[in-house]
């Protein structure tokens, strides 16, 4: 991410072009996900006559924050608790929060264990990461001057002429 955007953070571009990366992705594992629960080839039993796939409960993830992450998991941020209301201009959050509402939307449709696996395999480790004192929104303030301020990104410098194994 070299074109740093207004406030000094990831270009909207750039990170708009992550999530539709990442969006692919998360889609394909779901339809994997799908297949394998309607009894397709990877279980080993014949696949029965294909029924559509469920449409989501929300259309994107930024529905899905809106409307039913950040009104259930209501906080008063401040001390440990970090919140950014452009949490769609930190690239981690964006990432954390696709995957969040991806898994979400395949385990509501288990009745049995689907919610408590989403818990316990997904929300609960991430909202510590997410909303921590250590997460992305972690400079952040929810009014104020500071009301946005992404980390600096990482330093990264280029590995040597071969090292991955590579020639050339």
């Amino acid at each position: 991410m070299s074109d740093p955007g207004a406030n000094g953070g990831p270009a909207v571009d750039e990170i708009t072009a992550r999530l539709a990366f990442l969006e692919g992705a998360f889609g394909d594992l779901t339809d994997s996900f799908a297949e394998t629960m309607s009894g397709g080839a990877e279980t080993g039993r014949p696949a029965g006559p294909a029924s559509p796939a469920p449409e989501p409960a929300f259309p994107t993830v930024e529905t899905w924050v809106a409307e039913w992450f950040a009104p259930t998991f209501a906080r008063r941020p401040g001390g440990t608790i970090r919140w950014c209301p452009v949490w769609w201009e930190h690239a981690e959050a964006i990432v954390r929060l696709t995957m969040l509402w991806r898994t979400w939307e395949v385990l509501r449709l288990d009745p049995a264990v689907g919610m408590g696996t989403w818990f316990r395999d997904h929300l609960d480790p991430q909202m510590h990461i997410l909303l921590g004192p250590d997460g992305p929104f972690s400079a952040c303030e929810v009014e104020g001057d500071r009301a946005h301020n992404p980390p600096p990104e990482l330093p990264v410098q280029p590995a040597p002429a071969g090292y991955w194994g590579q020639s050339g």
